[in-house]
């Protein structure tokens, strides 16, 4: 039965006592206003008519005897006014009397007043029989005949009257003791209702509240429980009312905390095995990058010597063109690999500029692990792109040290060197294109853990203000190197306007150091733009390691909070 039903019942329960106790005031209330009613209105005007008619009877014999006492003619005409008056008095209270009577159809004192009637009607034809002889001036047989039957009828219907007197005060007192018992019955009848509903309402309220205070209690202390990190705690609930109702939403929402929390434990071991997986990776990727460095650095060698050979080779031409020419490939060189430079960084400006806006449209909706991980995609894929620049510049130095062996062969016995150093600069692009391949596939194990992660962390939230951060960094950084490329290209191209009026006067000398030339300032500027892959590389490696730090060490602060609940 739910609680309102509950109440419903112990109120109707009152409402039937306290109706039964207003049911049995009104009956008795009734019951002695009837009798105070009948008392009222027949038992106490009887007795006050039945009292005049006495006392009016007494006053008419009065004025009779009187009359025939009365020595002359005018005190008896005096006399026989106040007989008639006493006589109209007493047909008035007969009239009444009878009225009464009849409305109150009382058998015994109809018989009595009946008698009183006849007694009456006998004293006053007896009376009419006196006034007679008092006309006829025979007093003394007049007061005989008062003082013989008149006597005995006025006295018969004085009896009559004083029996409806005693009739009237009797069924008065039975009236009273009457409106007394039924008041005494009342009052126990009340009393013992009243007993019966307040039993019936402290029980009905005790029951009511231990059947709402035990399961609250139970709430109350299964609540204690889980907060005290506690979720194994079951509540036993078999009613159906609204406080059953109340303990199966609170065990269904402590299953669905207990589910919650053994998610996120089994979220932050992935996201535990994911880390160390990254940091495996990133050291891995931190040796590749010293391996690529170091071959870049021995390019870088292999160009120099390459240069130097150009050079003595420009030496023995003429110097002086050889050096022009050296200056205007260079200067070609240059101004190409700034306007590269430039193109890439305003590309890799814009690409951080559109990460600066995602990062920010999603600082409030992802947390600061997801967002950590979708940066360390977002440098893998920066990676896997520079990997496959690195692949086309060896792929380019691998032609151009075909093109230098083709050169070195038509040079003859002076081009020796140069077909050696271009066999080496193949070799290097080879292995430069092997570890292109390499770092490429480590890139997509990289990126494949990271998606792991990314579907791990999903239920997460963080902040990405440390993203932001290396973003604006970036964003400055790629900003100032773009201002100095376009410096030095400006400066550059002064400077190529000058070579060109040399290069002019000199242009029969340099046409096969040029070409030599070209091929050596692009093998350099190729080596440039390795070493700032690479360079680039190492920086997204060392803040993926950073990042992957900053997840472990969230990881095991969600671990400990976890470590407070028991499922």
């Amino acid at each position: 039965m739910s609680i309102r039903h509950r109440l419903l019942t112990g109120s109707m329960i009152i409402l039937v006592f306290v109706v039964l106790v207003g049911a049995v005031g009104l009956n008795s209330l009734s019951n002695v206003n009837h009798e105070v009613e009948s008392l009222s209105k027949y038992h106490l005007p009887s007795i006050q008519i039945t009292d005049n008619l006495k006392s009016h009877i007494a006053n008419f014999r009065v004025a009779e005897l009187q009359y025939i006492y009365s020595p002359d003619a005018q005190s008896r005409m005096k006399y026989m006014g106040e007989m008639k008056s006493w006589r109209e008095k007493i047909e008035n209270d007969r009239q009444a009397y009878e009225n009464l009577i009849n409305n109150g159809k009382k058998k015994r004192q109809v018989e009595i007043y009946g008698q009183f009637i006849l007694d009456y009607d006998q004293y006053i034809q007896i009376h009419m029989q006196v006034m007679k002889l008092g006309e006829a001036g025979k007093f003394s047989q007049a007061l005989a005949l008062i003082r013989g039957n008149s006597q005995q009828a006025y006295l018969a219907a004085n009896a009559s009257l004083d029996e409806l007197v005693a009739l009237n005060k009797q069924q008065v007192a039975i009236s009273q003791r009457k409106a007394q018992r039924i008041s005494k019955l009342a009052k126990v009848w009340l009393l013992a209702i009243l007993v019966i509903a307040l039993l019936s309402v402290v029980v009905t309220v005790v029951l009511m509240t231990r059947s709402i205070t035990r399961p609250i209690n139970r709430l109350t202390t299964a609540a204690r429980s889980i907060s005290g990190g506690d979720l194994t705690a079951a509540l036993e609930q078999s009613s159906s009312d609204e406080i059953g109702l109340l303990a199966a939403a609170f065990d269904n929402m402590v299953g669905h905390l207990r589910n919650i929390i053994t998610q996120v434990q089994e979220i932050t071991s992935t996201i535990r095995h994911s880390s160390a997986v990254l940091s495996a990776k990133a050291v891995d990727s931190a040796r590749i990058t010293d391996d690529v460095n170091s071959l870049i650095h021995q390019i870088a060698l292999e160009a120099d010597n390459q240069s130097k050979e150009i050079n003595s080779i420009a030496q023995m031409i003429n110097q002086v063109s050889g050096e022009i020419n050296d200056i205007a490939n260079a200067t070609q060189g240059v101004v190409m690999n700034s306007i590269k430079a430039s193109q890439l960084t305003q590309a890799g400006q814009q690409a951080i500029e559109k990460v600066k806006n995602q990062m920010a449209d999603i600082k409030e909706a992802v947390d600061m692990i997801s967002a950590a991980i979708d940066d360390v995609k977002e440098h893998s894929n920066q990676i896997g792109q520079i990997t496959a620049v690195i692949t086309g510049i060896a792929e380019q130095t691998n032609l151009l040290a075909l093109n230098v062996a083709i050169e070195a062969a038509r040079a003859g016995e002076h081009g020796r060197g140069f077909a050696v150093v271009s066999e080496e600069v193949r070799k290097l692009a080879e292995e430069s294109g092997k570890a292109a391949k390499e770092i490429t596939m480590l890139i997509d194990s990289i990126s494949r853990a990271t998606d792991n992660a990314i579907i791990a962390m999903s239920a997460g939230t963080s902040k990405v203000d440390q993203g932001v951060g290396l973003t604006d960094t970036a964003f400055d950084s790629f900003r100032l190197i773009t201002s100095e490329i376009e410096q030095t290209s400006s400066q550059i191209g002064n400077v190529s306007a000058s070579i060109q009026q040399l290069t002019s006067l000199s242009f029969e000398i340099a046409g096969i150091v040029d070409s030599i030339g070209k091929s050596s300032a692009q093998t350099a500027a190729i080596t440039e733009d390795v070493a700032s892959g690479t360079r680039t590389h190492t920086g997204m490696v060392a803040e993926l390691t950073h990042i992957i730090l900053s997840l472990k060490d969230t990881t095991a602060q969600l671990e400990e909070s976890i470590r407070f609940f028991h499922t």
